[in-house]
């Protein structure tokens, strides 16, 4: 059976990926390969946002040995969190330029941010179990 630890160590690595991923090939579609698209300085910064997340999540995981005690854990999930539920809250309301303007983008973007909750959850659970077993 696999530990929770080890559930938590994938969902944070699984997550850093896509935000990786897609927050590069999106930044390079709608700036490089699309410059007259409409895209906001404010997309632009939430994708950035995206990269510096997936850095710091990649950091903790694979250069700490207690990662799933560390704050910086839970700063990133809440930021992941807070940027993912505007992008939901923002795409049903009639604004211009929206960061999510098609399904496929919608649908990444509900992954990420069930993702981000189920792993801030299980982060959460740990630190509680931890704390009582010290």
């Amino acid at each position: 059976m696999t530990s929770l630890p080890k559930i938590l160590r994938w969902t944070i690595l699984v997550l850093a990926l896509i935000l990786l991923i897609e927050g590069a090939a999106l930044f390079i579609g709608m700036n490089l390969l699309s410059p007259g698209a409409e895209w906001t300085l404010l997309n632009n910064v939430l994708l950035i946002i995206d990269i510096f997340v997936a850095a710091g999540l990649f950091r903790l995981v694979l250069r700490q040995t207690n990662f799933d005690r560390s704050i910086g854990l839970f700063v990133l999930l809440v930021i992941s969190i807070i940027t993912h539920a505007y992008r939901t809250i923002e795409y049903f309301l009639p604004v211009p330029s929206k960061f999510i303007f098609n399904e496929a983008l919608f649908l990444v973007n509900a992954l990420k941010l069930g993702l981000a909750i189920a792993t801030l959850i299980i982060g959460i659970y740990l630190q509680i179990k931890s704390n009582h077993e010290d």
